[in-house]
């Protein structure tokens, strides 16, 4: 299944896509909300996942 991870810190973004990798997920990072956004409506992806402090 495809992630989309959008975390525009890049240790936690690696730390949850090492994770997410190891439990079998292919995770496509962006880092921020409007490369998120751009990414999303172009490729699907069976989740998003978002840093919501931004």
């Amino acid at each position: 299944m495809r992630v989309l991870l959008v975390e525009y810190e890049p240790g936690i973004a690696q730390f949850i896509t090492q994770g997410l990798r190891e439990a079998g997920y292919v995770i496509d990072v962006t880092q921020d909300g409007q490369e998120g956004w751009d990414y999303a409506s172009t490729f699907s992806a069976f989740a998003t996942l978002k840093n919501l402090n931004e």
